[in-house]
């Protein structure tokens, strides 16, 4: 399977501030299953899950420093943090649930650069409430509002469900 991908940027935005989806892929039909402060596992989360298969690139969507963690973070599986300032404020990207991990714990991660590629690890509420392990990519801001224009789309705040988030990625 080959892939490719391309980053149109106007202007000259600083690359510390997050832009963009972590994955660049083009699908159809993917989208966002659970959106920032949702019901489920989300409720005080600022975070998007979107379901997908394993192994598909996961991106740096600013630059920073990173944090790894290999099952080492509650039910996020391995995870790559990102740590950087954007505007005035210190704020984290969560990448998580990832199949292999791709950058090394405090190394300096650049705007676009590969993270990891996603996966099931760790653990999911599937549709029926159960705890299950589940293919897809969570992606979340601490310190930083999951809105336009850190994310190109706005995501439905609360919602669960194909039909309610009604987001679709890229």
């Amino acid at each position: 399977r080959q892939t490719a991908s391309a980053y149109v940027t106007f202007g000259n935005p600083p690359d510390n501030c997050p832009e963009g989806w972590p994955i660049q892929e083009e699908w159809h039909e993917l989208r966002v299953t659970q959106g920032p402060l949702a019901t489920l596992t989300h409720a005080t989360l600022e975070a998007f899950d979107v379901i997908m298969e394993s192994g598909h690139t996961v991106t740096a969507r600013h630059s920073g420093v990173a944090t790894t963690y290999d099952y080492g973070a509650r039910s996020y599986g391995r995870l790559v943090v990102i740590t950087n300032i954007c505007e005035g404020v210190q704020f984290q990207s969560y990448h998580a649930h990832l199949e292999t991990i791709s950058v090394t714990n405090g190394q300096s991660v650049d705007f676009g650069q590969t993270i990891g590629t996603t996966g099931d690890t760790g653990y999911a509420v599937c549709g029926n409430g159960q705890v299950c392990a589940l293919e897809h990519i969570h992606y979340e801001f601490r310190n930083l509002p999951m809105t336009v224009p850190w994310i190109p789309t706005a995501i439905p705040y609360g919602c669960v469900g194909d039909t309610n988030c009604n987001t679709r990625i890229p």
